[in-house]
């Protein structure tokens, strides 16, 4: 078990079965974008609900995925059982994983490396636990509308003993960039991939989205319990503001598009 983390804390405070579908299509064309092969060893890292894990499994990979949030992964445990699909979900920290050097043929993270706290670590325990001429793959949101935009307002809102990151001056949100991913993983590996692609979420209405993220997105729980009633009512019209924004359809109904960074890379 890991020691008690606020970081873990806050992702705990989430339900993430009711998001995770906006992982299901960038899981499947990660999963096919590093070409995984049947009986390779893969590592799921920030797995979260098990989404990219059972893309995985379905490939005929044998899987391991770890996260520090329990909840999360008693959720992808059950998806798996549901499923018949055979993959160990441990609870373990992306700054130091619990595995010996060179141990997986493939390490995916998706949309989750890019949230840990020390992101050097994080980059260099990817890096450790993937053999040499294995793969990395990654989905990483990009700084721009409209989850970038949305990253920035969770953060203008977070309480001071939310940000724990050595580096604030370099927001995870920057791991949807190359810039960063070239500081992060440096000549260690060979940059095979790197596609910007498009994520679609749907809502029924802008207050049905503001309620699934207020009711299901640990960190936005975390700083609503946090701040005061002035401020939570502010937070929650700015996240009103931002959905309608940025909605790209007419109508009662919400289409948010958000880009994201496919990554491929190679350990050398």
């Amino acid at each position: 078990m890991i020691s008690s983390d606020p970081r873990k804390e806050t992702w705990e405070s989430g339900n993430y079965s009711n998001v995770a579908e906006q992982s299901i299509l960038p899981s499947e064309l990660l999963c096919e974008a590093v070409d995984l092969r049947a009986g390779e060893l893969v590592l799921d890292v920030a797995c979260g609900t098990g989404v990219t894990s059972i893309s995985a499994a379905r490939r005929q990979a044998r899987v391991t995925g770890v996260d520090f949030s329990s909840n999360s992964l008693a959720t992808a445990r059950k998806r798996a059982e549901f499923e018949q699909i055979e993959i160990t979900f441990q609870e373990a920290n992306a700054e130091a994983l619990p595995f010996e050097d060179a141990s997986f043929d493939v390490v995916l993270s998706t949309f989750g490396a890019q949230f840990v706290g020390d992101q050097h670590a994080a980059a260099s325990e990817l890096i450790r636990v993937c053999r040499p001429g294995g793969r990395i793959g990654l989905t990483n949101w990009t700084p721009g509308p409209y989850f970038g935009h949305f990253f920035k307002l969770m953060a203008d809102y977070a309480p001071k003993k939310m940000q724990k990151s050595p580096t604030p001056e370099k927001p995870g949100v920057l791991w949807g960039t190359e810039e960063r991913l070239h500081e992060l993983f440096g000549n260690d590996v060979e940059y095979r991939q790197m596609s910007e692609r498009i994520s679609r979420t749907r809502s029924r209405s802008v207050d049905q989205w503001v309620s699934g993220i207020t009711g299901n997105l640990g960190p936005a729980i975390t700083i609503l319990q946090q701040i005061d009633e002035e401020r939570q009512r502010a937070f929650i019209s700015d996240l009103r503001d931002l959905a309608a924004s940025n909605n790209t359809v007419p109508g009662p109904d919400l289409l948010l598009e958000s880009r994201y960074l496919e990554v491929v890379l190679v350990r050398r």
